[in-house]
């Protein structure tokens, strides 16, 4: 007995409807495996960056961002698109991002914005934030210095830095920096906190926000590694959470203990 075959008639319906598949385009290192997220999703057990969980408490807690961020870094990514969504903040409203330049005078739009005249003094309470790299602590410093002295009349103020700058003898081209944040921290009577992993990276990002209403407060974070992994953080706070943290604490240190906090 011989078994024949039949002959294709051609491509099947399945076959001519089936579409592509859509092919996987990694958007920044500093996301979670490279895709962008929306505030909201950000909350529980979930895969994500210590540089996502930063921009989430600056985003959540600021009225205004500050971010000096070179091109290659991407430390603003996830913010520049929330507010581009019109996302908004802890507060009721879109927290506002200003992309600037690392250069000599960086820090006096943020000095000039805080001091206006036209200043709504109803959010003199609310925490203005700095995104920037380790080589942003050298222009910032004259801004700083400053309100350090003027810091009673002053917003919270906190600056979240990646320790990496650009190192032309390394392979990857970039190297940790820390000791910009020491010496400067050290000179102008800064506050300084320091993460270690993605896993602490949110809380003392919150630490360091409270802090800010004592002393103008620097955290900062290895920027090379740290803020780029991707990892599944446990304890997540969501947007409601880390506002009902920050003005739980805030609460307690509102009283006579306030000037002694420092």
């Amino acid at each position: 007995m011989h078994f024949q075959h039949p002959d294709s008639s051609g491509p099947t319906a399945s076959d001519e409807n089936e579409k592509p598949l859509k092919q996987f385009v990694e958007k920044s290192t500093s996301l979670p495996f490279g895709q962008d997220l929306p505030l909201s999703s950000i909350a529980g057990p979930t895969y994500l960056t210590a540089q996502a969980l930063i921009q989430q408490v600056a985003y959540t807690l600021s009225d205004k961002i500050f971010s000096y961020s070179p091109e290659t870094f991407d430390l603003d990514v996830v913010v520049k698109a929330w507010q581009s969504d019109k996302e908004k903040n802890a507060y009721g409203y879109t927290t506002g991002v200003s992309p600037m330049e690392t250069r000599t005078g960086a820090g006096s739009i943020a000095l000039g914005y805080m001091f206006s005249r036209d200043f709504d003094l109803t959010k003199r309470h609310i925490p203005q934030s700095i995104i920037g790299s380790s080589s942003t602590l050298t222009h910032l410093r004259p801004a700083l210095d400053q309100l350090s002295l003027l810091y009673n009349v002053a917003n919270p103020l906190v600056a979240h830095i990646a320790a990496v700058d650009y190192a032309a003898g390394s392979s990857p081209g970039f190297v940790t920096d820390y000791s910009s944040a020491l010496i400067l921290a050290e000179e102008l009577g800064l506050g300084l906190v320091s993460s270690a992993s993605a896993y602490e990276v949110q809380h003392m990002s919150l630490f360091a926000t409270l802090l800010a209403s004592i002393v103008p407060s620097i955290h900062i974070y290895d920027g090379v590694n740290v803020g780029r992994e991707t990892t599944r953080v446990v304890d997540v706070l969501d947007k409601s959470g880390l506002y009902k943290t920050y003005q739980a604490i805030s609460k307690e240190l509102s009283g006579p203990e306030k000037k002694h906090s420092d």
